[in-house]
């Protein structure tokens, strides 16, 4: 069967709904609600990875994507062994063996559409870059929505959605992505004045995007994304080489934070405040009695040494359990931090390492990590490889990204990209060689 163009329409349609999808059950979480509309996160992913696992049927297979399929069924199988050896729940392993498998799917999906539809990704990130914002943005001036529980001096805003941190990485994704398009801007403007829309080579709809994504940051209020907006800009004045193009690039910051700064502030004078006064009191509380790294992790840390000691608390059953994992719905018996939730730590290794085993890891950090050294062969692509280190750092040091529903999608999208780009750089750079013989 041959995919046709209104695959790829299906696919984005599909994946448009994903913010929305997100507050409604993030909603029904939020106030504790039982019932069918809790449901619909599930049943929202388990329609997409059906479609996906469709469009990769109707694909022809090629011989690295038969590794999936053998993947997949020893997952479900590590399900299976997981629930004889002790007896927990299969749903929610289940849910978050499917969670693991969405973004790997998705990258492939992706891939393949992308050659009847090739400005997919695009499109899905220029419209996420509105709807994310604005679903935190207009809430929180109407003065609904939710406040993060755990965030003290009330630093902390989420809109509908349940989990921030999913949000923090979202949002930083699409800050990345548009703070390329205003840089793409100068450069263009430089080389060819007449391509660019704007007064002076500024496209204002894109600083409004960048704006409304700040503001949002702000809202959430989390110290790993506020530390990323500087090593973006940071990251972005190494790119340019010669002392012109940097001072140009200063400038422009310059220009754009003179009146943006004292606007934001003057707007979010008691976010900010709330946010520094959490900052310090969370460094003045951890620092001192358990050191800076937990300060920076935020007390993940401190939940890893119980994971352990509870692996190996039954003698040799603990090599089994570091092979095949324990699942997502075991506990932790120990008296440490968050020992009753002991099942997420909050960094994406040590969840994957304990809920799935080593070789589930293994696979999945080889997976993912080998796209990006391919892209180190090509030239350029700066955007894609700053968004893809970004992500999986994030998910190595504050979770959430791999084995969760949306900041999962929005890595396999940016993973997709920079595969798609790479492929496309490749065959490029061997048609340019070959026409030069």
């Amino acid at each position: 069967m041959k995919l046709s163009f209104k695959t790829g329409y299906i696919l984005y349609d599909l994946l448009l709904l994903m913010p929305f999808v997100d507050m409604i059950t993030g909603y029904a979480f939020n106030l504790n609600m039982n019932g069918i509309i809790t449901y619909i996160g599930q049943g929202y992913r388990i329609f997409i990875f059906l479609y996906m696992v469709c469009t990769l049927y109707c694909h022809k297979f090629s011989k690295k994507q038969l590794w999936l399929i053998i993947f997949t069924i020893f997952l479900f199988l590590l399900n299976l062994i997981q629930y004889i050896r002790f007896n927990g729940s299969v749903i929610e392993n289940f849910s978050y063996t499917l969670k693991l498998l969405l973004p790997v799917y998705l990258i492939y999906s992706l891939s393949i559409t992308s050659r009847y539809d090739k400005d997919i990704i695009n499109r899905l990130l220029n419209v996420y870059s509105w709807i994310y914002p604005l679903s935190l943005v207009i809430p929180k001036i109407l003065g609904i929505g939710f406040y993060i529980s755990n965030y003290a001096f009330e630093s902390g805003y989420k809109g509908f959605y349940y989990a921030n941190n999913e949000l923090n990485v979202i949002l930083m994704v699409l800050f990345v992505y548009n703070f390329q398009k205003l840089y793409d801007n100068i450069i263009v403007r430089e080389k060819n004045p007449k391509d660019i829309h704007g007064i002076n080579g500024i496209d204002f709809t894109n600083l409004l995007k960048l704006f409304l994504i700040i503001f949002a940051l702000l809202f959430i209020g989390s110290k790993t994304s506020i530390l990323s907006l500087f090593i973006v800009c940071l990251a972005y004045l190494f790119k340019y080489e010669g002392l012109k193009y940097k001072l140009k690039f200063i400038l422009l910051l310059i220009c754009l934070g003179l009146p943006g700064i004292p606007f934001i502030g003057f707007i979010l004078n008691s976010q900010i405040n709330n946010i520094i006064s959490r900052i310090i009191y969370s460094y003045n509380r951890y620092v001192e009695i358990e050191g800076f790294l937990s300060f920076l992790l935020s007390r993940r840390n401190l939940r890893i040494k119980p994971g352990f000691d509870f692996w190996y608390s039954d003698g040799y059953k603990g090599v089994l359990n570091f092979i095949l994992g324990i699942g997502k719905s075991t506990k932790c018996p120990n008296d440490g931090i968050s020992a009753n939730q002991f099942a997420l730590i909050e960094l994406d290794f040590f969840d994957c390492l304990f809920w799935f085993g080593i070789v589930t890891v293994c696979i999945i950090i080889v997976f993912y990590l080998s796209f990006f050294i391919k892209s180190l062969k090509v030239k350029d692509l700066f955007m894609e490889k700053v968004m893809f280190l970004f992500v999986f750092s994030f998910s190595m040091i504050a979770g959430h990204v791999m084995m969760s529903a949306n900041s999962g999608t929005i890595f396999a999208i940016i993973t997709a990209d920079l595969f798609i780009k790479s492929c496309n750089k490749r065959a490029e750079n061997i048609k340019e060689n070959a026409e030069s013989i």
